[in-house]
């Protein structure tokens, strides 16, 4: 129903069945005598008065402002609305009132400052064949809308004239924020449900329509007014100065809808472009002038021309637009072809000769020159122009390159940003920054006894090298040579993570059928969330199946990059993983404290601190967190083992 209102709203008040181009059409049917009366009185202010002829052929309210002219039956009522009488005219209180005459009648208003009438839409009524307004502010206008008295009378309506004038709708409702949101959804689905709808509109004594200088028509306001209608007369259509961009679906194919439109007024828009249906050469039985004057135009393509010639049926005025003379394919184009009488005919361009004379708007140093006047050499061509072969090569060559380099980092990044790390020893600067931590070991090494040569190899020739190759002297915690004698196998365990900025997990199947590493794991993993940061880096020494892997191992491989061992950078990745790459200090309320950039402190620059931190910041064997016999099942030696505070013994 909403969308409905909307589309009656839109169709009455812009159709404006006779404009101003046709006002004799109009005074025909009012007779000259009452237009030339009419025409004495265009120009009103509001201290203007009207005769009253004392009959009672209107309701009584109007006989201050109206002036009744008999003729041959009919009245012609022209009635001037100042603010004394602001209101008093309703079309539905005249329309009772003269229900029984036997006139027909015709209502020119003309409101003062903008007054009041009162005028439902559809304007239906008996005996009411012609109404003109000006300068009105009109209300009421949905008030006849479901109303099943409107649907039993015959529309008399021949000429409907609404020019300068206000419709005042009012919407009433409890949320403002909804009303907006359903209107705009109406607007949305206005353009689906007209075209659901079973109807079809034929104008068959229309001639012409006006509906030129306004801007604040719906962008569906065209498609509307013309996809579902007929106009088998209109000869002319304007739309100048309402803001058009474009020349519209409609108009490219006028002929469909406008099977005798002599003029297409879209002067004084911004189109931009001369967008015509080639096919419009196969309709020579008409004739067209199509006035693009005064829009935005600022290039003339061989394709525009050779469309131009080709329409020998459609006259097209592009006249005072601005041209651009600036270097361009196009400009070089169009230069050749007014330079070249033999072309120009040839592509029938003798009617558009008018273009030859057209100026120049930019550039300033051209700006007024005639299109005629100019050659290649004032338009300031560089020496190679754009559709030079060589430049084209050129250009097409370093694109290339560029689209290979622009894959090669975004598929590479990652590998470009470790290899200038290792290689090179360079920080590039989208390289996240990293604050330094205060740990014993740069990182302790989990992993199965099976394993054990290659970890002792692998990592002993990273700690050499490392002082060889100017890094950063790393140092690991590997367990056969660096845990603690006299402390149990899990308290080495908790010092060592928690003394070393990583924790790297040599993942094999090996270590999953260990409990000790994966109790490693666990630890590593705590880390991690205490921390907030990626403090594991896992090594995968062989392909598991999924199936196989734990369901916190699973959740790691997700979230960690791990490193495997076939990689071909295998040494370069596992550096930069570990590797400190970046100095600077985060910002803290507390001089001495480090955070990790998260503000929650790392650790402290005292010795002392460092050690507490280490002692209090994980619970030892707490039940909580992870019991021993969760980890290490075979060590539990029965359910009569002695237990010592609430902790599993070792």
């Amino acid at each position: 129903m909403r969308t409905v209102i909307i589309v009656c709203f839109v169709f009455t008040v812009y159709l404006i069945y006779h404009g101003h181009s046709q006002e004799n059409s109009t005074d025909d049917l009012l007779g000259q005598d009452s237009m030339i009366e009419f025409s004495k009185q265009d120009f009103v202010n509001e201290n203007e008065t009207v005769g009253n002829n004392g009959n009672s052929i209107l309701p009584e309210s109007l006989n201050e402002t109206c002036t009744i002219t008999e003729t041959i039956g009919t009245y012609y009522c022209y009635c001037l609305i100042d603010k004394k009488h602001s209101g008093l005219w309703d079309f539905a209180a005249i329309r009772k009132w003269i229900v029984n005459s036997n006139y027909e009648f015709q209502f020119d208003l003309k409101c003062v400052n903008f007054s009041k009438i009162a005028l439902p839409w559809p304007i239906k009524a008996k005996n009411i064949d012609f109404v003109r307004v000006k300068s009105c502010t009109i209300t009421g206008f949905f008030t006849d809308y479901g109303n099943p008295y409107i649907e039993t009378i015959s529309d008399h309506l021949r000429v409907m004239d609404i020019s300068n004038s206000i419709v005042l709708m009012l919407l009433k409702t409890v949320n403002q924020k909804n009303s907006e949101d359903e209107i705009i959804d109406a607007g949305s689905n206005m353009i689906a449900n007209i075209r659901e709808l079973d109807h079809r509109c034929s104008y068959n004594e229309l001639i012409g329509i006006d509906i030129s200088s306004s801007t604040t028509r719906s962008r569906y306001f065209l498609s509307i007014l013309i996809e579902l209608s007929t106009f088998p007369k209109v000869t002319f259509f304007n739309l100048s100065n309402t803001g058009q961009t474009e020349i519209t679906k409609e108009f490219k194919m006028w002929w469909r809808f406008f099977p005798k439109m002599e003029l297409l007024d879209l002067s004084y828009n911004i189109i931009s472009t001369i967008d015509l249906d080639p096919s419009a050469f196969t309709w020579s039985s008409f004739k067209i002038k199509i006035d693009l004057r005064y829009n935005n135009i600022t290039e003339l393509a061989q394709e525009d021309l050779e469309l131009l010639g080709s329409l020998s049926n459609v006259n097209v005025d592009i006249r005072y637009n601005p041209i651009h003379c600036e270097c361009s394919d196009h400009m070089i184009e169009l230069l050749e072809i007014i330079h070249d009488d033999t072309k120009w005919e040839a592509m029938g361009l003798h009617r558009y000769d008018y273009l030859k004379n057209m100026t120049c708007n930019l550039p300033d140093i051209l700006k007024g020159r005639k299109l005629s006047d100019i050659t290649k050499s004032d338009i300031l061509c560089p020496m190679f122009s754009a559709s030079s072969p060589a430049l084209i090569i050129v250009l097409s060559i370093c694109i290339l390159i560029l689209i290979v380099i622009i894959i090669l980092l975004t598929k590479f990044r990652k590998e470009i940003f470790i290899l200038t790390y290792t290689r090179f020893h360079i920080i590039l600067p989208c390289q996240p920054a990293e604050v330094s931590e205060n740990k014993t070991y740069d990182a302790f090494v989990s992993y199965s006894s099976q394993d054990e040569e290659w970890v002792s190899k692998t990592f002993n020739e990273l700690e050499v090298s490392s002082q060889s190759d100017g890094y950063h002297q790393f140092r690991f915690c590997l367990h056969h040579r660096d845990f603690v004698p006299g402390k149990t196998i899990f308290d080495n365990v908790i010092d060592s993570v928690e003394s070393s900025r990583h924790t790297v997990i040599i993942l094999s199947k090996h270590f999953l059928q260990s409990h000790y590493c994966m109790y490693e794991f666990h630890e590593a993993f705590q880390q991690s969330i205490i921390e907030r940061k990626r403090h594991m880096v896992v090594v995968l020494m062989e392909n598991i199946p999924e199936g196989e892997l734990p369901t916190d191992l699973k959740r790691c491989l997700k979230t960690f990059t791990y490193i495997r061992r076939d990689d071909s950078i295998f040494k370069d990745r596992l550096i930069f993983a570990m590797s400190h790459k970046g100095r600077g200090k985060a910002k803290s309320n507390n001089k001495n404290t480090v955070t990790d950039g998260l503000d929650n402190p790392v650790f402290s620059s005292s010795e002392k601190d460092v050690t507490l931190r280490l002692e209090t910041s994980r619970p030892r064997h707490d039940d909580s967190v992870i019991t021993l016999s969760q980890i290490v099942p075979d060590l539990v030696v029965g359910h009569n083992e002695s237990k010592s505070n609430g902790n599993t013994l070792a």
